[in-house]
């Protein structure tokens, strides 16, 4: 039964944290249940970034195809004001895989940061081609929209 309500939680948190940095893939060369990666996922959900990158720069030598990784590193970098540093991982998660769309949310809410709205709007248009209006796009919309003056 522990086994169970183990899975269940790690489930439950990855889902959870999804919203909290961006969608989460479960593609091949993606960590999904690895235990860093989910401590990680949680340290970002408690907004403690610096906490996170270390723990997903250990994921990311395990796990040098994920964009999920890559992602997640860019949102913690972002969010501690590494601009630069955080637009290589979202460039790098979207090779990876192109149609991420938490790296396309991520790098146009960084790009409407640097007050470069349209490379904002590019990343929304990906959005809305690759999931319509689904929460990301709304989001990117949103912040976007927060920013005309």
């Amino acid at each position: 039964m522990s086994k169970f309500l183990a899975i269940f939680a790690a489930t439950a948190l990855t889902a959870g944290s999804a919203f909290a940095a961006g969608t989460i893939t479960t593609g091949s060369g993606e960590p999904g249940n690895d235990g860093k990666f989910l401590a990680a996922v949680s340290a970002i959900k408690a907004k403690q970034f610096e906490s996170a990158i270390p723990l997903l720069q250990e994921v990311q030598t395990r796990f040098p195809k994920s964009a999920d990784v890559n992602n997640y590193l860019g949102y913690s970098n972002r969010k501690i004001g590494k601009r630069d540093v955080a637009l290589g991982f979202y460039q790098t998660a979207l090779r990876i895989n192109p149609d991420h769309r938490g790296a396309h949310e991520y790098l146009g809410e960084l790009y409407v940061e640097m007050q470069d709205l349209p490379h904002a709007r590019e990343q929304l248009a990906a959005l809305e081609r690759i999931c319509g209006t689904c929460e990301e796009s709304k989001d990117l919309k949103r912040h976007i929209d927060g920013r005309k003056s």
